[in-house]
């Protein structure tokens, strides 16, 4: 197992994670960085047509080895 961490970016919003959390491979950092998108747009209320929200993932190295993004858009 391998800890990464999961720095969270929204709008002007910026989260870096300190405590991390241990994942056994990559597929495992995916679904943890996926779920925290969801997360993330749960408490989000876009003010704006369109709202990009980002997930960088780092080893304990600091190493990025993953970037995710979910983009919400509004249309009327």
């Amino acid at each position: 197992m391998s800890r990464y961490f999961f720095d969270m970016f929204g709008g002007s919003a910026h989260v870096t994670d300190e405590t991390g959390a241990e994942l056994s491979d990559i597929q495992a950092v995916r679904r943890q960085a996926s779920m925290a998108l969801a997360e993330i747009a749960a408490e989000v209320v876009p003010i704006e047509d369109r709202l990009e929200l980002f997930v960088d993932v780092r080893d304990e190295a600091g190493a990025r080895v993953l970037k995710a993004r979910a983009i919400f858009e509004m249309f009327q």
